[in-house]
């Protein structure tokens, strides 16, 4: 049957006066509205009787519920930051915390991840690993004692005439002082000026400290240090006799095969690169406190195999350490040499070596097993100072190593392993 257009109006008169009670009705609704609303009536009015979800088209409807989505997706994004922000601060407190128990047993990792290769190859040549742990350590304790102790008594009797050596270089820079004493005398003029006399009657008071408090304060630290060694070396020991099956143990855990594999390839990595890190790292600062020795005996200067050891041993520690040292050395000669020019020749040559060794010799040997980036070796170095002191300093670039090479192994974070690379 043909519809013309008069039937049109017929039509949408009988379906306002059949009221549907529909769930879904936005063109019978809206046709409604419009026919049993007066003409007076105002626009909020119609505003109002009309539902505005009904009013949207399909395609609208699925445009705002994908808005409710992305904000909601954007709020958990927010809150998941907010969460790994607060992980992160609870973390660094609780090893600020607990540093008593985490620096010796980070100092017993490293040495483990160092001395590895040694009992692995000893075990290849039918060695039990607790024998190999035992000689490996036996070996690094001994070279530490034959290294050290004929340097104690030299060292030991430095300090001894220390008082006498600080009033030789106070009466040597004299002559400096005199020249910048216009300086002093400016600075008193103002002093004057600025305080009454009152503020010059001071009142001297001398606090004794009884020998005694001193010498059990010496022995108590004593005590601690020699403590925390043995606690260093045991750990070393149990980690290199049980490290494997420990990580059997965890392996065990990982649900699949390729779990498992990736696991394992990054602790076979990270013992690769750290290993060679330490050992190529040890034989640069035993090469570079070889010849400052040397170059300090052929300059004259006093104990020069001290200077040497203290080189070796501060050249751990990136940026700080040559600087430390070349202080120490600059203040040695200053305390054995009459002439300042010759004093201030000592500490500058030490500093042209050292920068030889920092910027040449370091990077052509390092650069074949592990390049890092010096920006974040310095962030690395503030930080774990800041947080563990010393102990923290000696300990920043082998856990930035560390990291890098775990954030390499995966593609998630292989990003931040480029950040943290040279």
């Amino acid at each position: 049957m043909a519809v013309t257009m008069n039937d049109v109006p017929d039509a949408m008169e009988a379906n306002a006066a059949t009221s549907r009670t529909d769930d879904f009705q936005p063109f019978e609704v809206w046709a409604t509205s419009m026919i049993n609303t007066p003409e007076e009536a105002s626009f909020e009015s119609l505003v109002v009787s009309i539902d505005p979800i009904s009013m949207t088209s399909p395609s609208a409807a699925v445009d705002e519920r994908t808005r409710q989505r992305n904000s909601l997706a954007l709020q958990l994004v927010s809150l998941r930051r907010w969460l790994i922000m607060l992980c992160g601060i609870a973390f660094v407190w609780i090893l600020s915390f607990a540093q008593a128990i985490v620096i010796p047993f980070m100092l017993s990792f490293v040495l483990y991840l160092l001395l590895r290769p040694a009992v692995r190859w000893l075990w290849r040549r039918h060695i039990p690993e607790s024998v190999g742990a035992a000689l490996c350590l036996i070996v690094v304790a001994s070279a530490l004692v034959v290294g050290i102790l004929p340097l104690v008594g030299p060292a030991r009797q430095w300090l001894e005439h220390l008082p006498e050596h600080l009033q030789n270089a106070d009466q040597k820079l004299k002559v400096i002082r005199d020249q910048i004493g216009q300086f002093a005398e400016i600075r008193t003029r103002l002093n004057d000026l600025t305080s009454s006399d009152e503020d010059h009657r001071t009142m001297t008071v001398a606090v004794q400290q009884p020998e005694l408090t001193s010498s059990t304060m010496m022995l108590s630290t004593t005590g601690n240090t020699l403590g925390m060694v043995v606690v260093i070396i045991v750990l070393t020991y149990f980690l290199l006799i049980a490290g494997d099956q420990f990580i059997n143990n965890v392996l065990s855990i990982l649900p699949t095969f390729r779990e498992k594999r990736q696991m394992v390839e990054l602790i076979l990595d990270v013992q690769r690169g750290i290993s060679s890190y330490l050992l190529t790292i040890t034989g640069i600062n035993i090469g570079l406190g070889v010849v400052v020795a040397f170059a300090l005996w052929c300059l004259g200067v006093p104990n020069p195999a001290v200077w040497g050891l203290l080189t070796t041993i501060f050249n751990y520690v990136p940026f700080v350490g040559q600087g430390v040292t070349g202080l120490l050395i600059g203040l040695a000669a200053l305390l054995s040499f009459d002439s300042v020019g010759y004093a201030l020749l000592v500490p500058a040559v030490f500093y042209t070596i050292a920068a030889i060794e920092g910027n040449l010799i370091t990077p052509s040997l390092l650069g074949r097993h592990m390049s890092l980036n010096p920006i974040m070796v310095l962030v690395s170095l503030l930080f774990w100072g800041w947080l563990w002191g010393i102990a923290g300093a000696a300990l920043a670039v082998p856990i930035l190593a560390m990291t890098k090479i775990s954030c390499d192994r995966f593609e998630c974070t292989r990003s931040i392993g480029t950040l943290l690379g040279g």
